[in-house]
Protein backbone atom coordinates (compact mmCIF):
# COMPACT_ATOMS: atom_id res chain seq x y z
CA UNK A 1 0.00 0.00 0.00
CA UNK A 2 2.81 2.43 0.90
CA UNK A 3 4.50 1.78 -2.45
CA UNK A 4 1.28 2.51 -4.32
CA UNK A 5 0.71 5.78 -2.42
CA UNK A 6 4.34 6.78 -3.01
CA UNK A 7 4.01 6.06 -6.75
CA UNK A 8 0.79 8.09 -6.94
CA UNK A 9 2.41 11.00 -5.07
CA UNK A 10 5.40 10.98 -7.43
CA UNK A 11 3.12 10.82 -10.48
CA UNK A 12 1.05 13.76 -9.19
CA UNK A 13 4.20 15.79 -8.61
CA UNK A 14 5.37 15.04 -12.11
CA UNK A 15 2.17 16.42 -13.58
CA UNK A 16 2.40 19.57 -11.47
CA UNK A 17 5.87 20.52 -12.71
CA UNK A 18 6.17 22.96 -15.56
CA UNK A 19 8.55 22.23 -18.41
CA UNK A 20 8.53 24.79 -21.18
CA UNK A 21 10.54 24.53 -24.41
CA UNK A 22 13.18 26.95 -23.06
CA UNK A 23 13.55 25.42 -19.59
CA UNK A 24 17.04 24.25 -18.80
CA UNK A 25 20.55 25.30 -17.85
CA UNK A 26 22.63 27.54 -20.11
CA UNK A 27 26.30 28.58 -19.94
CA UNK A 28 27.71 31.98 -20.96
CA UNK A 29 29.60 31.37 -24.21
CA UNK A 30 32.35 33.85 -23.29
CA UNK A 31 32.53 33.18 -19.52
CA UNK A 32 32.38 29.51 -18.59
CA UNK A 33 31.86 30.36 -14.90
CA UNK A 34 28.45 31.98 -15.48
CA UNK A 35 25.23 30.02 -15.87
CA UNK A 36 21.51 30.71 -16.08
CA UNK A 37 18.68 28.38 -15.14
CA UNK A 38 15.37 28.97 -16.94
CA UNK A 39 11.96 27.90 -15.60
CA UNK A 40 8.56 28.63 -17.12
CA UNK A 41 4.97 28.11 -16.09
CA UNK A 42 2.59 29.20 -18.83
CA UNK A 43 3.83 32.61 -19.98
CA UNK A 44 5.63 33.36 -16.69
CA UNK A 45 9.39 32.85 -16.52
CA UNK A 46 11.90 32.80 -13.69
CA UNK A 47 15.61 32.96 -14.50
CA UNK A 48 18.36 32.53 -11.95
CA UNK A 49 21.89 33.57 -12.78
CA UNK A 50 24.82 31.86 -11.11
CA UNK A 51 28.37 33.17 -11.35
CA UNK A 52 31.62 32.07 -9.75
CA UNK A 53 33.77 35.10 -8.89
CA UNK A 54 37.36 35.02 -7.65
CA UNK A 55 37.77 36.51 -4.18
CA UNK A 56 40.62 38.02 -2.22
CA UNK A 57 40.63 39.92 1.07
CA UNK A 58 37.01 38.95 1.68
CA UNK A 59 35.98 37.44 5.00
CA UNK A 60 32.66 35.94 6.06
CA UNK A 61 31.92 35.52 9.73
CA UNK A 62 29.21 33.31 11.18
CA UNK A 63 28.42 31.71 14.50
CA UNK A 64 30.82 28.85 13.68
CA UNK A 65 33.80 30.98 12.67
CA UNK A 66 35.38 33.11 9.94
CA UNK A 67 36.35 31.99 6.45
CA UNK A 68 38.31 33.69 3.65
CA UNK A 69 36.95 32.04 0.48
CA UNK A 70 38.97 31.78 -2.75
CA UNK A 71 35.77 32.30 -4.71
CA UNK A 72 32.31 33.73 -4.15
CA UNK A 73 29.34 31.99 -5.72
CA UNK A 74 26.72 34.60 -6.59
CA UNK A 75 23.17 34.09 -7.78
CA UNK A 76 20.51 36.57 -8.80
CA UNK A 77 16.83 36.13 -9.60
CA UNK A 78 14.94 37.68 -12.53
CA UNK A 79 11.33 37.18 -13.56
CA UNK A 80 9.04 38.22 -16.34
CA UNK A 81 6.53 37.33 -19.03
CA UNK A 82 7.47 35.52 -22.23
CA UNK A 83 5.83 36.35 -25.55
CA UNK A 84 6.84 33.99 -28.34
CA UNK A 85 10.60 33.59 -28.01
CA UNK A 86 11.24 36.95 -26.27
CA UNK A 87 11.03 37.59 -22.54
CA UNK A 88 11.27 40.85 -20.63
CA UNK A 89 12.90 40.13 -17.26
CA UNK A 90 13.26 42.31 -14.17
CA UNK A 91 15.39 41.75 -11.09
CA UNK A 92 18.58 42.83 -9.38
CA UNK A 93 22.27 42.45 -10.20
CA UNK A 94 25.72 43.33 -8.87
CA UNK A 95 25.10 42.02 -5.34
CA UNK A 96 21.58 43.52 -5.42
CA UNK A 97 22.98 47.01 -5.95
CA UNK A 98 21.22 47.55 -9.31
CA UNK A 99 17.60 47.10 -10.42
CA UNK A 100 17.80 45.80 -13.98
CA UNK A 101 15.56 45.00 -16.92
CA UNK A 102 16.77 42.49 -19.47
CA UNK A 103 15.39 41.44 -22.84
CA UNK A 104 16.25 37.83 -23.61
CA UNK A 105 15.66 36.25 -27.00
CA UNK A 106 15.61 32.47 -27.40
CA UNK A 107 16.84 30.96 -30.66
CA UNK A 108 17.37 27.23 -31.06
CA UNK A 109 19.41 26.22 -28.01
CA UNK A 110 20.79 29.70 -27.33
CA UNK A 111 19.78 32.85 -25.46
CA UNK A 112 20.85 36.38 -26.33
CA UNK A 113 20.40 38.77 -23.41
CA UNK A 114 20.65 42.57 -23.37
CA UNK A 115 20.33 44.84 -20.32
CA UNK A 116 17.79 47.48 -21.38
CA UNK A 117 17.69 49.54 -18.17
CA UNK A 118 19.50 49.70 -14.86
CA UNK A 119 19.19 51.95 -11.83
CA UNK A 120 20.42 51.92 -8.25
CA UNK A 121 18.42 49.84 -5.82
CA UNK A 122 17.94 50.86 -2.20
CA UNK A 123 21.25 49.18 -1.38
CA UNK A 124 22.86 50.68 -4.47
CA UNK A 125 22.19 54.26 -3.41
CA UNK A 126 24.66 53.83 -0.56
CA UNK A 127 27.45 52.52 -2.81
CA UNK A 128 29.47 54.03 -5.62
CA UNK A 129 28.29 51.47 -8.21
CA UNK A 130 27.49 52.96 -11.63
CA UNK A 131 24.43 50.86 -12.48
CA UNK A 132 23.84 52.80 -15.70
CA UNK A 133 27.05 51.30 -17.11
CA UNK A 134 25.26 47.94 -17.44
CA UNK A 135 23.03 49.31 -20.23
CA UNK A 136 24.10 49.29 -23.85
CA UNK A 137 26.88 46.76 -23.54
CA UNK A 138 27.56 43.82 -25.82
CA UNK A 139 24.74 41.25 -25.79
CA UNK A 140 25.49 38.21 -23.65
CA UNK A 141 25.05 34.82 -25.28
CA UNK A 142 24.24 31.61 -23.46
CA UNK A 143 24.21 28.09 -24.86
CA UNK A 144 21.96 25.32 -23.49
CA UNK A 145 23.85 22.53 -21.77
CA UNK A 146 20.99 20.70 -20.02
Amino acid sequence: MKKTLFALAIAACGHAMAAGPYDGIYVNTSNQSEYVSVHTNGNQMVVTTYEILPASNIFFTSNIGTVAPRQVNVWQLLQGTINGNVVGLAGQAVFNQCNIRVTATFGGSDITAVVTSSSSSGAGFSSSINCGALVGGTPTRFSKIF
